[in-house]
């Protein structure tokens, strides 16, 4: 198995259950992970797209009818 699968999120929890996989292992690849938090953007829930992408389909729209 490649070690690319080995830290894969979705199935990091059955290799530590199976062996494969160590705590400390796996700690030291968490540690070694860059920090890119400053790359972050925080996301509005409540936003539903590019309003000047919906503005200019709706005016679309409205030339067709």
């Amino acid at each position: 198995m490649t070690d690319d699968l080995r830290y894969d999120v979705r199935l990091v929890e059955r290799m530590l259950a199976s062996g494969r996989l160590s705590r400390e292992e796996y700690q030291k690849y968490l540690d070694s992970l860059p920090d890119v938090s400053s790359k972050s953007v925080n996301v509005d829930p409540a936003w539903e797209g590019d309003t000047a992408s919906a503005d200019a389909s709706a005016r679309k729209k409205a030339r067709k009818k």
